[in-house]
């Protein structure tokens, strides 16, 4: 059973289970700045960071060489960690510096003392893993998954991919840990999709144009970076916005990358093999189901699938083995001055070439000049009004994702006369100027706490399935037990997963503690002399 407030105060005061003892949460200072809240909660206590030492963990080298020395728990080198200066601002706070993608050691201000029915955890501050609600989903590889359902599968062995944004583009990376942080008050943003996100106020967004900005602070029509699930010829693919306005209009198709295949360069690097589905599921790009073969062996195992391919290519193959008079026609057909006038007009040079749009422009004027034409078209127009999805959103993204306005109107299923409704959308498409954006339509408190969860992403960001990237958690606490019977000052774990290095302030909370009651132990750490009883206040390395 968790503890309340009632009963923690009664085990602080006549156990001496925290020492000193702050009877209320505090938020602010004497001189009213606001510190991070420490002291007393409803269900638990949230403990300090002392100022007396930190420690950062540098690698270290094998002697004269480029390689690391191996870390080995079990005869750990303390020449590995580095003290770390305590800093100072004008205003009085104090704090130490957690470089980027390093792991520190720092000890609690509070001396413990648990009773023999008493077993605490120790998980980190939301202020420093700005984290979600369970129920959020994150957008993998293979589909989206909330933060509950991501637990269970890393409980399971199974590796998590996503997607990240590294120097503007979108890519695939690896995440990790996904975890409960803390009950944490939460702010509610609804994007212009109708979906809504629910996390702590201070969690950074991606902005469109390369910013961050915390939840609390987005405003209404917000341009997020976004990120937008597409097709390429049966296969998932995404649409990346913000690196296709770098492009010009004519190789914007190139922001439309198929899942596969980023998964498999990421994971096998650049091979030419084509990438097989190994459960015929083609939304299912995870790397377990993906598997790298030549073009040959793709096509026979396909054929092998599909039986009704199979006949035809087998007999073609025979008879194209067999039959010199068989080879002779396939091969003056292939090399025809007809076969290669065709291929010349799929071209690029060809279509946008002063002839073509000649041939163009008489056909339509042909057509144009048919009986009942331009009643015909009329007819057309009246029915494109009733369709209630052709909108500037939907319009502007069908766009940027096809690259043309033929293939625009080609995927949203009407005529091209419909896009005359919005001149200005096809004005700036023609210009080069149209910008796809997920916007923010407002943001909202939620009443009560919520447990709140993050995950760690090579990139410092990951995406949501809303369509949107969010900063990762910055400064991590390890999540730590606290044995029924152990005393002494705790040595915390942290670990920077941001790319930037972070402030850890000191005399202020770090971690909360939750405290929760059992019937005695027989043998407690206490009666056992567990390695780590009575821990002073400094940082205490691992022991065998």
């Amino acid at each position: 059973m968790i503890l309340s407030d009632t009963e923690i105060t009664a085990l602080a005061t006549e156990a001496a289970m925290i020492t000193p003892f702050i009877s209320a949460l505090v938020r602010t200072r004497r001189d009213e700045r606001r510190v991070l809240s420490y002291g007393l909660s409803s269900y638990g206590y949230d403990l300090r960071l002392s100022p007396r030492e930190f420690y950062t963990f540098q690698p270290l080298r094998e002697g004269n060489t480029d390689h690391h020395a191996i870390v080995d728990p079990k005869d750990f080198n303390p020449a590995h960690l580095t003290p770390t200066p305590l800093h100072n601002t004008p205003e009085g706070d104090s704090y130490f510096i957690l470089p980027a993608h390093s792991y520190g050691l720092g000890v609690a201000v509070e001396h413990l003392a648990l009773p023999a029915d008493i077993t605490a955890l120790f998980i980190g501050k939301s202020t420093y893993a700005r984290c979600f609600t369970g129920d959020t989903k994150v957008k993998l590889v293979d589909g989206d998954y909330s933060f509950l359902d991501l637990i269970k599968r890393e409980e399971n062995g199974e590796e998590l991919w996503g997607y990240g944004v590294k120097e503007g583009k979108i890519g695939i990376q690896r995440l990790y840990a996904p975890r409960l942080i803390e009950n944490s008050e939460v702010v509610e943003v609804v994007l212009d999709n109708n979906i809504s996100i629910r996390c702590t106020g201070d969690h950074a967004f991606l902005m469109r144009d390369g910013t961050r900005k915390q939840a609390q602070n987005l405003l209404p029509d917000d341009s997020l970076h976004a990120i937008y699930d597409c097709h390429s010829h049966g296969y998932s693919a995404i649409y990346d916005p913000v690196y296709a306005s770098t492009l010009p209009t004519k190789d914007r198709t190139a922001s439309m990358q198929p899942v596969h295949r980023m998964v498999a360069t990421k994971v096998y690097g650049s091979s030419g093999l084509h990438v097989h589905h190994k459960d015929g599921n083609r939304s299912n790009n995870h790397p377990n189901n993906l598997e790298l073969m030549s073009a040959a062996e793709h096509a026979v195992l396909h054929n092998q699938e599909h039986q009704h391919h199979l006949r035809g290519g087998t007999r073609f193959a025979e008879l194209y083995r067999e039959d010199a008079g068989f080879r002779a026609h396939i091969s003056a057909r292939l090399h025809s001055e007809e076969s290669k006038r065709k291929a010349a007009m799929n071209t690029r040079w060809w279509k946008e070439s002063d002839e073509n749009k000649l041939r163009l422009a008489e056909a339509r004027n042909k057509r144009w000049a048919q009986l009942g034409a331009k009643e015909k078209q009329a007819a057309v127009m009246a029915r494109i009004r009733t369709r209630q999805d052709v909108t500037e959103e939907t319009v502007t993204q069908a766009l940027l994702q096809t690259g043309t306005i033929r293939g625009a109107a080609k995927l949203l299923n009407v005529d091209r006369t419909a896009f005359r409704r919005m001149p200005h959308i096809i004005q700036s498409f023609k210009e080069g100027k149209l910008r796809a954006n997920h916007k923010v339509r407002e943001v909202r408190p939620v009443e009560g706490v919520h447990p709140t969860y993050c995950l760690t992403a090579e990139t410092g960001n990951f995406a949501l399935a809303a369509g949107v990237f969010v900063n990762n958690c910055g400064v991590i606490a390890n999540t730590t037990p606290g044995e029924a019977g152990w005393h002494g000052h705790l040595t915390l774990e942290f670990s920077n997963s941001s790319s930037s290095p972070c402030r850890i302030y000191t005399n202020e909370g770090i971690v909360q503690a939750l405290f929760f009651r059992g019937a005695p132990c027989a043998t407690c750490y206490q009666t056992r002399a567990g390695k780590y009883q009575d821990q002073p206040e400094r940082v205490i390395t691992a022991r065998i």
